[in-house]
């Protein structure tokens, strides 16, 4: 063990992909923030569209999309913003089935 790097690594703070452990907490938070807005957003939207047409088609179009979130999820590039819209839609379009039966 390299003291002197090991205690210049602890002054200049921890990096990961070339970000600080500051920007990547501020990046998570965020995300988790736009997950639970858009599960609030989307039963009440989800919600309200299945009380005036089709319960059954409004359910399957909320497990196609849901289903279309988790890819774009999973093939997410390096894009903060497209991250940022996909959270937002993975959570409106995740919680959004329970709501629909009621």
């Amino acid at each position: 063990l390299n003291e002197p790097e090991f205690a210049n690594a602890l002054t200049t703070g921890i990096s990961l992909f070339g970000m600080d452990l500051g920007s990547i907490t501020a990046i998570v938070v965020a995300s988790l923030f736009l997950y639970q807005l858009g599960g609030l957003a989307g039963p009440l939207a989800f919600g309200w569209i299945s009380d005036r047409t089709n319960r059954k088609g409004v359910t399957q179009v909320s497990l196609l999309l849901s289903g279309a979130a988790t890819l774009w999820l999973a093939w997410q590039g390096p894009n903060l913003l497209a991250l940022f819209a996909n959270m937002l839609f993975y959570g409106a379009v995740t919680h959004s089935s329970p709501v629909i039966f009621l």
